[in-house]
């Protein structure tokens, strides 16, 4: 591999390196590979106990990132299905209602913008297909419900109202995905290499 500080090159360990798309690689990346991660399966760590404290190793990497789009995903799906009130006792026209109390304009279309969001977003990040663009998605819509939703109610979701803290959470979280992308185990990186 290239030494670490070469033009295009950003060392994560001494096995894992982030190469550009543009810069020369003799790995064999080139500027039209969809992913730009590239892994020396031959020097990666064993799993060991001492690996999984203090070393790096790619498959725990794309097993956590699995992990997350898994449990994240299905939050999102669960939140819009109740909007649709097929969990929970919610309705799609009482989350119409309390936004337009909240003074949201067009509170009916709103709602469905956002329970579509969480449930393609959602099911997009359960099988890691999309996953960049369903995060940046799911980042606008818990923004957004943590300024309108929770506004002024400060941050811990214990206060009353409850503060922004989920949102804020959630929407950090869809930024991790959208940074680091849905990792191995996914439909993005099986129809994409």
């Amino acid at each position: 591999s290239l030494p670490t500080g070469a033009p295009g090159v950003w060392s994560r360990s001494p096995d894992v390196s982030i190469t550009r798309r543009d810069s020369p690689h003799p790995g064999g990346i080139s500027p039209s590979a969809p992913c730009a991660r590239t892994c020396d399966r031959k020097k990666e760590k064993p799993l060991s106990l001492a690996t999984l404290l203090h070393g790096t190793n790619p498959l725990l990497i794309d097993v956590g990132l699995l992990i997350g789009r898994v449990a994240i995903g299905l939050c999102f799906v669960v939140h819009a299905l109740g909007k649709l009130g097929l969990v929970g006792s919610g309705s799609m026209a009482g989350f119409a209602s309390w936004l337009a109390d909240l003074g949201v304009p067009m509170p009916a279309v709103q709602a469905r913008m956002a329970m579509l969001s969480e449930l393609v977003g959602g099911i997009l990040l359960v099988l890691g297909l999309a996953t960049r663009p369903a995060a940046a998605v799911l980042i606008v819509t818990m923004l957004v419900a943590g300024r309108v939703g929770h506004r002024g109610a400060g941050y811990l979701i214990t206060n009353d109202p409850p503060g922004a803290e989920y949102t804020i959470n959630l929407a950090v979280v869809c930024a991790m995905f959208l940074l680091m992308g849905p990792g191995a185990i996914s439909l993005d990186a099986t129809l994409f290499r």
